[in-house]
């Protein structure tokens, strides 16, 4: 009995997650924040690192490097955030300082031993 209320439980609370990544089927910024939403954090960085690609002035190719330093702060991927902050101040200057960038510079530093 307590194994069936064991396992009723954890399919409810997956549940949420699953059918969340579900409602992400767009291959676009959008779709790329509901995985990042949901969890769905390798197909984010999939969708973000294509639009990052694209290296232009656009708020979702600025916004998608922000998301991707993002996801490698929580994989440990300083060097690699650090680099990508770095071209978010290159693209825009205004992004990187209303978005608080530079305090993640300074964690991703500080996380590498730079500080």
């Amino acid at each position: 009995m307590r194994i069936l209320l064991l396992a009723t439980l954890a399919f409810i609370f997956a549940l949420p997650a699953s059918a969340q990544r579900a409602k992400c089927a767009a291959d676009d910024y959008p779709a790329a924040l509901c995985y990042y939403r949901s969890g769905g954090l390798v197909r984010a960085e999939e969708i973000f690192t294509r639009i990052a690609a694209e290296d232009t002035k656009q708020p979702s190719t600025i916004r998608s490097r922000y998301f991707l330093v993002r996801i490698m702060m929580k994989t440990k991927r300083y060097q690699e955030a650090s680099r990508q902050l770095v071209s978010i101040y290159v693209l825009s200057p205004t992004f990187y300082n209303e978005w608080s960038c530079d305090h993640l510079l300074g964690e991703c530093r500080k996380a590498l031993g730079q500080d």
